[in-house]
């Protein structure tokens, strides 16, 4: 039906119900991010970040899980054409982005929105 409204709805009070559980703010960030709600995707996200860590600051979500988190919220910045605060996002949750060909490509797109095709040509090469 792509009820994206109902689903970010629900989705919230899913997670109001049980907070403790991380895959309820991922399908949160999911839910805020069909439903253009960029910005609420985006505090998801930093929200799952910091519930990601544990209290000995190991993390809960796998390697590939939080990747995916840290794209999504990229592809949240550039949805909205922030291509320098998706950038910044990246270079700031580098250490999570364990996909490199996504890693590369991401860098390479932002950089040529940014301007800087020197960077774009070397991330593009690293594809390569």
């Amino acid at each position: 039906m792509r009820d994206f409204v109902g689903f970010e709805e629900m989705s919230r009070k899913i997670l109001i119900a049980k907070p403790s559980i991380l895959a309820n703010w991922v399908c949160l960030a999911g839910a805020c991010y069909m439903n253009r709600n960029y910005s609420g995707c985006l505090q998801a996200i930093d929200s799952i970040m910091k519930f990601n860590l544990d209290d000995a600051g190991k993390a809960r979500m796998k390697k590939f899980e939080a990747n995916e988190v840290i794209l999504m919220g990229v592809r949240a910045l550039l949805a909205q054409e922030k291509y320098q605060e998706a950038l910044t996002f990246m270079n700031k949750n580098k250490k999570y982005l364990v996909d490199s060909v996504a890693k590369q490509d991401t860098y390479g797109f932002i950089h040529k929105k940014l301007g800087n095709e020197p960077e774009s040509i070397s991330s593009y090469e690293n594809l390569l």
